[in-house]
């Protein structure tokens, strides 16, 4: 019986913590009346299960990595161009519905603090001076565009997506079920893309989250889009 009662304020305390955690939605299970769930006018979405707080006897937040490089994976990867074919990669598409704000992307997976597409240009994108434009400065002269370098991080850079997602119990169905609830995706730091050469094995050091997507805000999206 004291087992039971241990267990039983558990249960009561994370529901409670996950509650005052607001946006973050950290030990969450989306709900069916979350904005963020498919919109009923996509019938290829199915939609989630409503699951009530008092349902899940048990979750476990865990964290993957989807590797472009297996081969299961790379229909995330591929195309890495846009001209020859309608398919698109989807970090084109994960970046084409946060330049049009369909999605909202956060710094970090806590979900805590959004980030505009305006916010990831710095993760994303590089600017330089030319050498020439170097010189120009030196004799007093304006830059223009034209001494100006810009690399940005295109879907041919991303190495692999880190997923959040939460195991929990449904005790009202009996059920263990699995939810992804977070995506990011992985690329080298944009500052140092220049010193990793292509077909090289990658320091760990050097890869960084872009950003982070709420996954449920994401999926009604996917449907959409043919990105593989």
């Amino acid at each position: 019986m004291a087992l039971r009662t241990v267990l039983l304020a558990l249960m009561i305390t994370a529901s409670a913590a996950a509650q005052e955690q607001g946006q973050a939605k950290l030990f969450q299970v989306p709900k069916a009346d979350d904005k963020a769930l498919a919109s009923m006018e996509n019938n290829d979405i199915i939609r989630y299960e409503t699951v009530a707080d008092r349902s899940i006897l048990w979750s476990k937040i865990v964290w993957e990595r989807a590797d472009l490089d297996q081969v299961e994976n790379m229909e995330l990867y591929f195309p890495v161009d846009t001209i020859r074919t309608e398919k698109r990669s989807l970090y084109f598409t994960l970046l084409k519905a946060l330049k049009q704000r369909k999605v909202n992307a956060y710094s970090d997976s806590y979900f805590e603090e959004p980030r505009s597409y305006e916010d990831l240009l710095p993760a994303i994108q590089k600017r330089d001076t030319t050498s020439a434009g170097f010189e120009r400065l030196n004799q007093g002269l304006n830059l223009t565009r034209d001494y100006i370098s810009e690399r940005n991080i295109s879907a041919y850079d991303i190495k692999e997506y880190r997923i959040k997602g939460v195991w929990y119990f449904d005790k009202r169905r009996s059920e263990l079920r699995y939810r992804i609830l977070g995506i990011a995706p992985v690329a080298v730091d944009v500052n140092f893309l220049d010193e990793v050469a292509d077909g090289e094995a990658i320091d760990e050091s050097y890869l960084v989250e872009l950003f982070w997507l709420w996954y449920p805000e994401v999926r009604p999206l996917l449907g959409f889009y043919a990105f593989v």
